[in-house]
């Protein structure tokens, strides 16, 4: 057997990685299939790890074992379990992937070649014989990653803009709100940009202690109906959880610290913990983010539960794909081309945080401006819209008079929308004109 149409090195230590990882066994059994392993004895394991995995159990020696039963001697017993799970971590996931379907991909042009010289040797008819494998060729290298054609009359018959303007003015005359993606419950912000839409990368951008997460929050709150998925890169699952019921519920953070609530305050919060049970928010805090785990795992959820949006916390804190770029803003460029290629691909609106680098702060209004996001330009450039977020607080009345600047709007108009901010419970309210 040829080195060059299989490693079995990289498939021992990617299987050994998920004998040590829940999550690490989610991305291999999102992205690859029992063919891509070379070695029987790793097809074995992988496919009673994809079992365990679809049943949301555990992933470890002792289950896999189980599960194996009297098989397992199939594989060589437990005690290759055991040292696949010891194997020493060489290379990235990502990497070791990509590798292993690239060894795939020859595997399958050998098949080919075999096929083609059997063929060849019995052909009588040169015509088909090409057509047969022209076609097969197709089919084996063009990357089906890759945006598909559109063919513009089956297009228009789908998507006819004289349907989608006629419904418009009949929504309009009968005075009907019209959204093309999912509101924000922001009324300022909705009539700009309709609803945050499929396939659209949105960044949030503000300086420390602008709102960023607090935004997201009141977004959560204001979508809860929808399935949404949070990746928090800066708090835990639980601190995030907690801010949100505690805006929702109209509760004072540092009254729940300490215990001095109301009885009312107290109810509020049990029927919002009780409402949110029914809820399809997901909370994923893993740290070492990067868009090919994000992707994986917003895949998972839309498969199994359905997925309408995602949220991220923030974007300077994910890493990149690839562990060796020159510098932060490749790493950021790299990062925010990936998310907006991910919201195409999995059809959700992607709402991404973004830190703003000190220039705002330096000025005398403190008005930031899109050249304010930390490595803007491939961010700016990717977004469908940018809104940063601008804030002047009032110590005696505990509020922040605060804006967002729809600084970025492919499909709309820009504006400067203003919003009641209560610092004392987190909540951001639409302003009553």
């Amino acid at each position: 057997m040829s080195n060059n149409i299989a490693n079995i090195c990289y498939e021992s230590e990617l299987i050994g990685r998920c004998l040590q990882s829940n999550d690490t066994a989610a991305v291999v059994v999102q992205e690859l299939v029992i063919s891509d392993f070379f070695e029987e004895v790793h097809r074995i394991i992988f496919n009673t790890i994809k079992k365990i995995y679809l049943k949301e159990e555990s992933i470890n020696i002792n289950t896999v074992a189980d599960v194996l039963d009297s098989e397992i001697s199939k594989i060589g017993g437990i005690n290759y379990l055991t040292e696949l799970s010891f194997l020493s971590e060489s290379y990235s996931i990502e990497y070791l992937i990509k590798a292993i379907k690239e060894k795939t991909l020859l595997r399958e042009a050998v098949d080919f070649g075999v096929s083609i010289q059997k063929d060849a040797l019995i052909c009588s008819d040169i015509t088909k014989f090409i057509s047969k494998y022209q076609a097969n060729f197709n089919s084996l290298f063009i990357d089906n990653e890759k945006r598909k054609t559109v063919n513009i009359k089956d297009f228009l018959s789908n998507n006819s803009p004289y349907k989608e303007v006629t419904e418009n003015n009949q929504a309009y005359l009968s005075g009907k709100e019209i959204f093309r993606g999912h509101p924000t419950g922001y009324i300022d912000i909705d009539k700009n940009i309709m609803g945050l839409s499929s396939g659209h990368l949105i960044v949030i951008g503000a300086r420390p202690g602008h709102g960023k997460t607090t935004l997201m929050l009141n977004l959560i709150r204001n979508m809860q109906k929808l399935k949404i998925l949070t990746f928090s890169l800066e708090m835990t699952a639980e601190e995030l959880l907690t801010k949100l019921v505690l805006i929702e519920s109209k509760v004072n953070y540092d009254n729940f610290s300490s215990g001095n609530v109301t009885t009312n305050e107290i109810n509020a919060i049990y029927h919002y913990v009780e409402k949110l049970k029914k809820a399809s928010i997901y909370i994923n805090d893993i740290g070492g983010l990067t868009p090919f785990l994000l992707k994986t795992r917003a895949k998972q959820i839309k498969d199994n539960h359905g997925l309408d949006i995602i949220f991220i916390d923030y974007l300077q804190l994910m890493k990149g794909n690839d562990h060796s770029y020159e510098n932060n803003q490749v790493k950021i460029a790299s990062i925010s081309r990936d998310l907006k290629s991910i919201s195409k691909e999995l059809g959700v609106p992607i709402v991404a945080l973004a830190q703003l680098n000190r220039e705002s702060a330096t000025r005398d209004d403190g008005w930031p401006k899109i050249t304010d996001l930390r490595e803007s330009g491939a961010i700016e450039a990717d977004a469908d819209h940018v809104w940063l977020l601008h804030s002047v607080r009032d110590i005696e009345r505990e509020t922040h008079e605060f804006k967002i600047i729809i600084a970025k709007n492919r499909f709309g108009r820009l504006d400067n929308v203003k919003l009641f901010w209560d610092l004392k419970t987190g909540n951001i309210e639409n302003k009553t004109h």
